[in-house]
């Protein structure tokens, strides 16, 4: 597990907080953080208040053993060479200090005493530590190791409404949704644009309309015609209203504004729902295009929308770059 020590903070606004310092930092078991560090939020502050943030200078360790990644992380890309070279003997001088408490505790054992030791296999798996200095320097490293899919996306959910209580409701549908997704979240804060960043192993978007509407047909469908027609987004995700209820209208309201079908992605989505439940067969979700928007009807069920996001997310970047871009040529 990782390892922190959480800390007590006065912004200068007055408020005062908490916030974990990480000393250690084990991403095969708490994945999350992997995205934490790439989004450049590891040991950095934020006041809930105001938003203002601040730095924790505090060196950690950094292990991903699936990717056979340790790296000792000096948090200053500025650190004049004397200090670079004190840093690297004291970790040598711990390095040898540590080697011969291993042969001390093999001593011990042949004497009949008890020690917990490294197995020959555990040592010899163990990957070779790295010292970097700098987060930049850190992430290149971790970027250089991961596939394509592993690495950081960020969704941006955006909104201009000055409403404090739409724009509450705005970050409840974030969190959920990054709940959903695994993702971790950040708030920006500003006069004339609210917008909420959800980091993790996502596709690169900017979403910029997000509400909740009632289940009236004509209501989503004029929602559904202003986004396309006028706000021009790429891609609606709409959730719930897609079952056989007397008030589940969704499917009706999209298919009055899509111009083409994409059956597929509506076939995939019950497919492997069907995989976790036989109700799946209930859903009458599509999806389909209008102008260069396309439009996907999700369950309503927060389990449903997580195991079908998880499955078209892959396929909707290349999907929305063909309404884009068209066809490329092979």
């Amino acid at each position: 597990m990782a390892r922190s020590t959480t800390l007590k903070f006065t912004c200068p606004c007055g408020e005062v907080f908490t916030s974990q310092t990480y000393e250690y930092v084990n991403v095969a078991q708490e994945p999350q953080l992997r995205y934490t560090v790439l989004a450049g939020l590891l040991n950095v502050s934020i006041c809930p208040a105001c938003g203002r943030r601040a730095a924790i200078s505090s060196p950690f360790i950094y292990s991903d053993p699936g990717h056979q990644l340790l790296a000792y992380v000096h948090p200053r890309a500025d650190a004049p060479e004397e200090a670079r070279m004190l840093i690297l003997e004291k970790l040598r001088s711990v390095y040898m200090n540590a080697a011969t408490a291993q042969e001390q505790q093999d001593n011990d054992e042949s004497n009949g005493g008890q020690a917990i030791t490294l197995t020959a296999d555990q040592a010899r798996e163990m990957p070779p530590l790295q010292v970097v200095f700098g987060i930049d320097q850190l992430n290149a490293l971790i970027n250089g190791v991961l596939s394509q899919e592993e690495r950081l996306g960020r969704l941006a959910l955006s909104t201009y409404s000055h409403n404090e209580a739409e724009r509450g409701q705005f970050l409840d549908i974030a969190r959920k949704l990054a709940s959903e997704l695994g993702c971790g979240i950040e708030v920006e804060d500003l006069p004339d644009e609210y917008t909420v960043w959800l980091y993790g192993s996502l596709p690169d978007a900017v979403i910029s309309a997000g509400t909740i509407v009632p289940d009236e047909r004509e209501q989503i469908a004029a929602l559904l015609r202003q986004w396309c027609d006028q706000k021009k987004l790429n891609l609606i995700l709409t959730t719930g209203g897609t079952g056989l209820a007397p008030r589940d209208v969704t499917p009706e309201a999209t298919l009055a504004v899509i111009e083409r079908e994409a059956p597929g992605i509506a076939e995939a989505m019950r497919s492997i729902s069907l995989q976790y439940t036989r109700m799946a067969m209930l859903s009458r979700g599509v999806a389909g295009v209008r102008g260069h928007t396309l439009i996907v009807n999700l369950p309503g069920s927060p389990k449903a929308v997580k195991e079908c996001l998880e499955f078209i997310l892959p396929v909707l970047p290349h999907a929305v770059n063909l309404l884009i871009e068209g066809p490329r040529e092979h």
